[in-house]
């Protein structure tokens, strides 16, 4: 077994042991809770929790003339229309979808704006943006693209 290997497994086993005793520490917390306030309070989560694997942008494909945007468990085409102008550094774009419906956080946007802009970004988000005109069905879109220096998501 290498050095690499062991730090490997040894960080896992640790990993594993933290959300053991976090699941018993929850686990025990729970049972002091009366039920009908504990059931509430796991419903509200799990709600949470699929809200966000719904709209957490975590890859984009362009393919073919079309541009699909994936969450954890879901994806979304559009047909590309047209595609305006390269690749554009702007460190402010965020400001722009920060009052937009949608998902919205630190250097992650899953954003739909009045104006018909959409704003998609990952984690890997570097500030380089694409424009793109897109459509979904009958619906026209301006979609600002964060590339992460490949030609996919």
């Amino acid at each position: 077994m290498t050095r690499g290997r062991l730090v490997f497994d040894v960080a896992i086993f640790t990993a594993a042991m933290a959300a053991l005793a976090s699941a018993l520490g929850v686990a025990l917390f729970l049972e002091s809770i009366p039920w009908p306030i504990r059931a509430y309070m796991i419903g509200s989560s799990a709600l949470a929790v699929l809200i966000v694997l719904w709209f957490i942008p975590v890859k984009y494909s362009v393919e073919g003339g079309v541009v699909k945007l994936c969450s954890p468990i879901r994806c979304v085409r559009y047909e590309v229309e047209g595609i305006e102008g390269g690749e554009v550094y702007d460190p402010r774009r965020w400001k722009e979808w920060f009052l937009c419906g949608g998902f919205r956080g630190f250097r992650l946007a899953w954003a739909k704006c009045a104006n018909d802009h959409l704003y998609f970004a990952t984690a890997r988000c570097r500030d380089v943006w694409k424009k793109f005109q897109v459509r979904k069905g009958d619906e026209r879109y301006t979609l600002w693209l964060c590339i992460d220096g490949r030609s996919s998501g």
